[in-house]
């Protein structure tokens, strides 16, 4: 089984030790592999598994153990359909990010933060839908609300953690499904 944990922060990181327990991990890929162990995930690295390709799109090579600016970056792609998920990165990050295309699912960045989700990065990736990952009453306010908006201008379905609970999509080559 390979593991990625996005960045060491508990809200990303705190369900390893039970994996550990729980699975055998044969490897473990993250932004910050000092703080948490494993090895770091970097730009570039792909692997296949039962016809889905990953493809780490940051951090780039060598930017470990800076927080959330070290966040992996996993694009999950079936077919010409993408999903991202992209831990706690800032507008900072999301402007080298490449290669984006057909985004079917985006994981909205940093939790809806004021900091992440730019309009140009937003206009280029094009998502159809994006997944708000974020608690009732977060401690630091995400998801902010202009965040909130932009998606909504820029026609983006946006599904909430906070309102639905746990979100599971269906993807194959021809399309991504909400599994309800």
């Amino acid at each position: 089984h390979r593991v990625v944990i996005s960045h060491g922060d508990l809200d990303h990181s705190g369900g390893l030790r039970w994996l550990k327990r729980h699975h055998l991990i044969q490897s473990l890929l993250t932004g910050e592999p000092k703080r948490i162990g494993g090895q770091p995930c970097y730009q570039g690295q792909t692997w296949h598994w039962d016809g889905v390709t990953f493809s780490m799109m940051a951090p780039p090579l060598g930017r470990w153990d800076q927080g959330n600016a070290s966040s992996c970056v996993l694009m999950i792609q079936t077919g010409h359909r993408q999903v991202w998920l992209t831990g706690d990165i800032s507008q900072a990050q999301e402007a080298r990010l490449q290669g984006m295309s057909r985004v079917e699912i985006l994981q909205v960045p940093h939790h809806g933060s004021r900091f992440s989700s730019s309009l140009a990065w937003l206009s280029r990736m094009r998502p159809k839908n994006a997944v708000l990952s974020v608690g009732r009453s977060h401690p630091y306010g995400h998801p902010h609300p202009s965040i909130i908006k932009r998606y909504h201008q820029l026609g983006i379905r946006l599904w909430r953690t906070d309102q639905l609970g746990s979100i599971a999509w269906r993807c194959q080559p021809s399309g991504c499904q909400l599994d309800e």
